[in-house]
């Protein structure tokens, strides 16, 4: 007889972190005042909008909100920055929602049964939809809908030989939404924006816009357009000689072995450091392969009445792989069967926001948030064959056979694709993958035009243009004494 598994949500909660940041929330509902320029950026991504107003003598103050209407296209941003020069105050802003910024929030999924998978796929609109509801927004969602993996956080014993385990996803409110989509980028044809407009929230996954495709009329300037091959797969060939990568007789051969100097001592295996030893402390590294590069997956440290441990978690986004979350494990007692049973616990997750900013947030053993952080550039990195060879100079001065690298080139069959998505259901990860066999070797057309069209274009849109269909990647809408321009970046793949 099949077991009956019992799911349900035991806990939405938020939390303000009033012993960490500042209160900042003082909000002033007020209408637009007259301004000299109003600009107001939109672009692909999560949560990435902003706006800025020019005002003569304004008395506006931080953390107001100003909210409008151009051409009835409704906005409402929160003043984050304030510039004041020759009688003119420069408004800068953002969403208006300070929770989104600093307010963590706990999705906890909850399962009974005799034995507990290491993690659970929920329905990703579940989730969005518990987010639009602790926000007090509307949710408009249009794109597909998988089984997004939550992790377990906790088990406990739940009687009659069943356990209870807790699944969650944690984090600010905007760590979480970029942690749900924002690994979508790497697959630009689908990618999902997700926007506030006017009390909703809206999720929209590119080739889901809703309504007819918006058909720029009048265009100020001759368009720039732009055209790319796109690459998602890799390949090879049954035959070295039609290989994408000919290899050559200067192909070096990773070094093995143990250097040792004193009471400290370092082991290399295929190029990779393996251990390291330092007095009666010895320090082990595992790696996990991904995309063909070695990634460092667990890092730990045994001494004599100590041990501490670090694992790291992947994943990719177009061809970069990304740090995605690390989890330190300190205090731990090596003389116990499970050494990190009663160790303590600190996890950090690395999120895309978009715009090639990045989202870092650690979280105490009660998973509580000790710091949040934003950065640029790609967290983590890879032992790169670059690296490896390079460190082999110094280590080795060995070179391969040609005839044994042709022969290992005879093992890789095309398409080799990456399929480290964060889903649980095959369907969605046939989806995927089909959705990246067909992308590849594509063209990337991207258009660059300004109208003065007065209809706003969103991101939540589509625009047509020349007979041909296009995603929003980003509007720059002005409005001031030149009356109304659109600046739009639009991209089509074909």
């Amino acid at each position: 007889m099949a077991e009956t598994q019992y799911f349900d949500v035991v806990r939405l909660e938020q939390k303000e972190i009033d012993d960490l940041f500042f209160d900042v929330r003082r909000v002033m509902p007020m209408t637009t005042p007259d301004y000299s320029e109003l600009s107001i950026n939109v672009g692909a991504g999560m949560l990435s909008d902003s706006f800025q107003m020019s005002v003569p003598l304004g008395t506006c103050k931080l953390d107001d909100v100003i909210a409008g209407s151009l051409n009835g296209w409704a906005y409402d941003f929160t003043i984050s920055e304030i510039t004041t020069r020759n009688g003119i105050a420069e408004y800068n802003g953002i969403y208006n929602n300070d929770k989104l910024q600093y307010t963590y929030y706990d999705y906890t999924f909850r399962v009974n049964q005799r034995t507990l998978p290491d993690r659970v796929g929920v329905a990703v609109r579940d989730i969005i939809s518990a987010i639009a509801d602790q926000l007090g927004l509307t949710l408009v969602y249009n794109a597909m809908n998988w089984l997004f993996p939550l992790p377990k956080v906790l088990e406990e014993e739940a009687g009659g030989g069943y356990k209870r385990g807790y699944y969650s996803i944690r984090g600010t409110y905007t760590a979480v939404i970029g942690e749900l989509f924002g690994w979508l980028s790497m697959l630009p044809n689908i990618n999902f924006t997700v926007t506030i407009r006017n009390g909703t929230l809206y999720v929209t996954q590119r080739g889901y816009e809703a309504g007819t495709p918006y058909a720029v009329q009048t265009v100020e300037y001759p368009p720039t357009v732009n055209l790319r091959k796109v690459h998602t797969e890799w390949a090879g060939s049954g035959n070295p000689k039609e290989a994408d990568y000919t290899p050559d007789s200067n192909t070096q051969v990773p070094f093995s072995g143990t250097i040792a100097f004193g009471d400290s001592s370092v082991t290399y295996e295929d190029g990779l450091l393996i251990s390291e030893t330092r007095g009666t402390a010895t320090t082990t590294f595992t790696y996990t392969t991904i995309d063909d590069n070695p990634y460092l997956s667990v890092k730990e440290t045994v001494d004599e009445d100590a041990c501490s441990k670090t694992e790291y978690y992947y994943t990719k986004m177009g061809n970069e792989i990304y740090l995605q979350r690390e989890e330190v494990y300190t205090d731990g007692d090596p003389t116990e069967t499970n050494p990190y049973a009663t160790a303590t616990k600190t996890v950090t997750t690395h999120t895309p926001l978009g715009t090639g900013w990045y989202g870092t947030t650690v979280y105490d053993d009660d998973g509580e948030v000790v710091s949040t952080s934003l950065s640029q550039g790609l967290p983590g990195n890879s032992t790169t064959r670059y690296m490896v060879d390079a460190m082999q100079d110094v280590l080795n001065d060995r070179r391969a056979d040609r005839e044994i690298v042709e022969a290992l080139f005879r093992f890789l069959s095309p398409p080799c694709v990456s399929t480290s998505y964060p889903v649980m259901d095959d369907s969605t990860i046939r989806l995927l993958v089909n959705a990246t066999d067909w992308l590849n070797n594509r063209t990337e057309e991207t258009v660059t035009l300004t109208t003065v069209d007065a209809h706003i274009i969103d991101t939540t849109q589509a625009v047509s243009y020349n007979g041909n269909v296009y995603a929003v990647e980003s509007n720059a809408i002005t409005h001031g004494v030149n009356g109304l321009r659109q600046a739009l970046t639009l991209k089509r793949w074909y």
